[in-house]
């Protein structure tokens, strides 16, 4: 019967007739089981009308099929493609053999780059798994160089996209890296002019509270001097004070007023920290004092972190002090008098309860 079959092509005045039909076939359809699986059927198509030996007439159908248990996510890259045969304009009969040949225990192998034939349907109570007619075959052959067209055009197309998103990401990450190395200059620059020309700026607010602002020696950030509070002097004209210690990269960086916000530090001076900063001394001498005590603070600031990197608030630092000639000394009794040292102890010891008395009105709460 192959030998004789032949390519059917409608005449003009049945022509109408056929494509009314054609509008009549489903591009798509579902197929649900009583197993749970479902079989999508989409992209379906007539291909060629053939006209048999035994005069009867058939029609090639192509589709793609995915099948899935209820439920599960179907990806439409996945799908394979089939082709059957059917009589010509019974396209009621695309579901009833697509529903019998096809399903995820169908026992056929479909292969994602060509064309599987699953049968001919006669009729609904004849659908048959046979073989193909060579003028069929010879029609699937064709459907298959265009299916591998497709394939090999949709893996250039694949490769060009991934070869343009490549040089893009290629782009941006140089982009980024020339920013961030343009950044980082900036930043060096910024760190190294403040290193380069210390400071120290501020004094008495609205609140009558001193608080400063420097630069940390150590990495160039903005030390932030807060709660600064002159406690005592002694007979020698030395000062006590009383402050907390942070840092941040910028000085109008936003500033989080909290207690436990720093470094609380007790340190000694010569004179008092607001003459230091604001007073007109000689120029070299008053930038002498400056960086001593840009260094002292620094230091103690650098030192008194607890080991995961948080502020040490478990006790009043005592950071040392500097001289007049702006040496940083040590707080002890041959570097300061009785006085001095007796007042730090008293300070030191009076924080210590303090916390206590956070600590445990904390716990009481909880």
């Amino acid at each position: 019967m192959g030998l004789f079959d032949f390519l059917h092509k409608p005449s003009e005045k049945n022509l109408e007739g056929e494509i009314k039909k054609v509008q009549q076939m489903p591009k798509t359809l579902t197929v649900e089981r009583d197993d749970g699986t479902i079989t999508e059927a989409f992209y379906i198509n007539e291909e060629q009308a053939f006209k048999h030996s035994d005069g009867s007439m058939s029609s090639l159908i192509s589709a793609r099929i995915l099948h899935a248990h209820r439920g599960d996510t179907m990806y439409f890259d996945a799908a394979n493609p089939i082709c059957f045969e059917i009589p010509s304009g019974d396209y009621e009969l695309i579901k009833d053999i697509i529903e019998k040949f096809t399903g995820m225990y169908s026992g056929f192998k479909l292969n994602e780059y060509s064309y599987t034939y699953i049968g001919r349907a006669y009729s609904k109570d004849d659908i048959r798994p046979q073989p193909p007619t060579e003028a069929v075959n010879s029609e699937i052959a064709k459907l298959n160089e265009k299916l591998l067209e497709e394939v090999t055009n949709r893996r250039l197309e694949d490769a060009q996209r991934m070869a343009t998103r490549q040089r893009e990401e290629e782009r941006k990450r140089f982009e980024n890296e020339k920013q961030r190395k343009k950044q980082g200059d900036e930043w060096q620059k910024v760190i190294q002019d403040r290193l380069r020309t210390p400071f120290i700026k501020g004094g008495f607010g609205k609140d009558k509270r001193e608080k400063y602002d420097g630069v940390d020696l150590n990495d160039g950030k903005i030390l932030r001097i807060r709660d600064v509070n002159k406690i005592a002097k002694d007979t020698t004209g030395r000062y006590i004070y009383t402050a907390r210690l942070s840092s941040t990269p910028n000085m109008g960086d936003i500033e989080i007023l909290l207690p436990d916000n720093g470094v609380p530090v007790v340190f000694t001076l010569p004179y008092r920290f607001s003459d230091i900063v604001n007073t007109d001394y000689d120029i070299q001498y008053k930038q002498k004092l400056m960086k001593a005590v840009l260094r002292l603070l620094s230091e103690g600031h650098r030192n008194n972190y607890t080991k995961d990197g948080k502020f040490d608030v478990s006790s009043l630092h005592d950071i040392g002090g500097i001289d007049k000639e702006g040496n940083i000394l040590e707080n002890t009794t041959e570097k300061v008098s009785p006085a001095i040292m007796n007042k730090i102890a008293q300070l030191q010891s009076e924080y210590f309860e303090k916390r206590n008395d956070m600590e445990k009105n904390s716990h009481e709460e909880r």
